[in-house]
C-alpha cells in the first residue's frame, strides 16, 4: 500500500506545524489475519524560497510589467 499523508502537530510550547509525507507498507495474509511485514515513511521538506530569489521574482515581474506599460 503507498499513501500520501497530512497532518498538523500541535505541542504544549509550540505550533501548529503542518507536515507531509509519503508512506508505503507490505502487508500478508497469513490464515485469517494480515501482518505487516514492512512499514516505511517519510517527511516532505517544507519548500522555502530564499530571499535572494523572492527579490529575482519581484524584479522580474515589475520588469514584465515596464515591458507591458513602456
Amino acid at each position: 500500500m503507498n499513501a500520501k499523508y497530512s497532518l498538523t502537530v500541535k505541542g504544549q510550547n509550540f505550533g501548529p506545524i503542518e507536515q507531509k509525507g509519503y508512506l508505503c507498507s507490505i502487508l500478508v495474509r497469513e490464515g485469517d489475519t494480515w501482518k505487516m511485514r514492512m512499514f516505511t515513511w517519510n517527511i516532505t521538506p517544507v519548500q522555502s524560497k530564499r530571499p535572494q530569489q523572492r527579490r529575482r521574482a519581484a524584479n522580474s515581474f515589475r520588469n514584465a510589467l515596464g515591458v507591458l506599460y513602456a
